[in-house]
């Protein structure tokens, strides 16, 4: 293992003899970190990271290019990214979500996958679902150092802040320097990635989803059809989803669309399909609940 420190502006200078470093680079949709670019420039040569303290209430794209405006003309090959994962956000699903969108946009635009930094307590709470795919950081001062506890959804660790020592932050990676080079290489894009999961039932619920640009033509929306399912769904009221397409050129493609039959369902639940306009454009979208109905509405892109 590597011993390492994470540090911000908080600190006055950059502890010496050090195996890695990672840096906060940015906050929000407006902070950067005031000595990150001289600590960064300190670094060349060194085994480094950069991160991002993320603010869930926020736009996720907009937060992943302002992250990607400070690190991204500064990269050089073994530069690691990071998502810093712990604030709470309006729900569980939302924040997980939330986070997704964040590491999709930063590893399409960079090519590398992006670290996910959180403590025990914010991933049991389903903040970090479907986030099993990132290397993990995770924070857990209580185990001694290289023996942290692993939350779901990963099953094992990257790196572990153990401690606080002289108010700095320490770490170890689990792995050598080639290893940690390895984190900040381009890694070859799935071919699989999903375009299809599920709206939490309840208003205001969110999701979030990035695609290759160009990729969709349309979304659909439905209740779960399964036959098991039929006579419940009959008797569920209408769900009302409001939908943002978002284009690369900045503008947005919005509306509402409602599913479930009205007259308490013959079809019981039919498919409702949204076309998107000028769809070679858009790389991303968000779809929010705006009734407070008990059953997930599935969404698909094709």
């Amino acid at each position: 293992m590597l011993s390492g420190v994470d540090i911000s502006s908080y600190q006055s200078a950059i502890p010496a003899g050090q195996g890695f470093v990672v840096l906060k680079a940015t906050e929000g949709i407006t902070i950067n970190d005031s000595r990150f670019a001289a600590w960064w420039k300190s670094l060349d040569g060194k085994l480094r990271g950069a991160y991002h303290f993320a603010h869930p209430s926020n736009d996720p794209v907009i937060e992943a290019d302002h992250f990607l405006s400070v690190v991204a003309g500064r990269l050089l090959p073994g530069d690691v990214l990071v998502l810093d994962h712990e604030t709470r956000g309006p729900s569980p699903p939302h924040d997980a979500s939330w986070a997704r969108l964040w590491l999709q946009r930063v590893e399409a635009k960079t090519g590398i996958r992006p670290i996910v930094y959180t403590f025990l307590s914010f991933a049991q709470e389903g903040r970090c679902a479907g986030l099993g795919g990132y290397p993990l950081w995770i924070a857990d001062p209580s185990r001694p150092a290289g023996r942290p506890r692993v939350p779901g959804p990963w099953k094992t660790w990257a790196l572990h802040q153990y401690s606080e020592t002289g108010g700095i932050d320490r770490d170890v990676f689990n792995g050598d320097a080639a290893a940690w080079r390895a984190l900040g290489q381009p890694q070859q894009q799935e071919e699989d990635m999903p375009f299809a999961g599920q709206i939490p039932a309840g208003k205001g619920e969110q999701v979030n989803v990035s695609f290759p640009k160009g990729f969709p033509k349309a979304a659909g929306f439905v209740y779960d059809n399964s036959l098991e399912l039929a006579d419940v769904i009959k008797a569920e009221p209408q769900a009302e989803i409001r939908y943002a397409f978002h284009h690369a050129s900045g503008s947005w493609q919005t509306g509402t669309v409602k599913v479930g039959s009205a007259d308490g369902g013959k079809d019981h639940s039919p498919k409702q399909v949204v076309s998107l306009t000028n769809a070679s454009d858009v790389d991303y979208a968000s779809f929010t609940r705006l009734d407070d109905g008990t059953r997930p509405v599935g969404w698909d892109m094709s």
